[in-house]
């Protein structure tokens, strides 16, 4: 791998943040099932990156960025939890080159 998540992320960042994940029901188990998991994790405010800053200083409301080691299968649609708030993961970026993959989680009432 060329970049290696060590490259961007010092000791002792990497933090476990509980992960649920749901899962769809089928004929077997019609209601699903909902599983909870820990994973290490590199979580950051995402800031606004753009030409018309927003009245709150230029970062945006609810979204944070992170990232993850390949081998944590982290999907679209599982919930973190950060300090007790839910979110939800919006977005996937795997990386080719690289032993990561970002993602941005949105803060949902869900």
């Amino acid at each position: 791998m060329e970049y290696k998540l060590s490259d961007f992320v010092e000791d002792g960042e990497l933090e476990n943040y509980k992960v649920l994940k749901k899962i769809k029901g089928d004929l077997k188990n019609p209601k699903g099932e909902e599983i909870l998991e820990e994973y290490p994790m590199f979580i950051y405010k995402k800031t606004l990156r753009g030409y018309n800053p927003d009245t709150n200083g230029g970062t945006i409301t609810g979204q944070m960025c992170g990232k993850i080691l390949k081998i944590y299968p982290l999907k679209l649609g599982d919930y973190v939890y950060i300090d007790e708030n839910k979110y939800k993961v919006s977005e996937m970026l795997p990386r080719i080159r690289a032993d990561f993959k970002e993602f941005t989680l949105e803060k949902t009432d869900e």
